[in-house]
């Protein structure tokens, strides 16, 4: 896994804003990225929210690196209309094992 912050989405965010638990679905960085298959592991880190340090751990089917650096919106929670992550892990080693794992066993 490599280090994408260069896909960096802060261009034009507000950094003054106060922390919140609700991350900003514009205001992210995408830390690291491993395609399996069809799927793709991706850590992200939303600076505006306060729990992992900001930390999501998102596991996407059928979508590439290429496709989830070029998002100018990424939001970590289930959405049954349009772009969503498949899963999410507990932004630790042990959730990214377990990430591992299933996109491993499905690919």
């Amino acid at each position: 896994m490599g280090c994408f912050s260069m896909f960096s989405s802060r261009r034009g965010c507000d950094c003054s804003r106060a922390n919140t638990d609700n991350p900003d679905p514009r205001n992210f960085t995408i830390v690291s990225a491993k395609e399996v298959g069809k799927w793709l592991v991706a850590k992200i880190r939303y600076p505006n929210c306060s729990n992992f340090a900001g930390m999501k751990l998102l596991v996407f089917r059928d979508v590439t690196i290429t496709e989830l650096s070029g998002r100018k919106s990424i939001d970590p929670h289930f959405d049954e209309k349009g772009f969503a992550p498949f899963a999410r892990f507990e932004p630790t080693e042990a959730g990214h094992a377990a990430a591992l794992l299933l996109v491993r066993k499905h690919a």
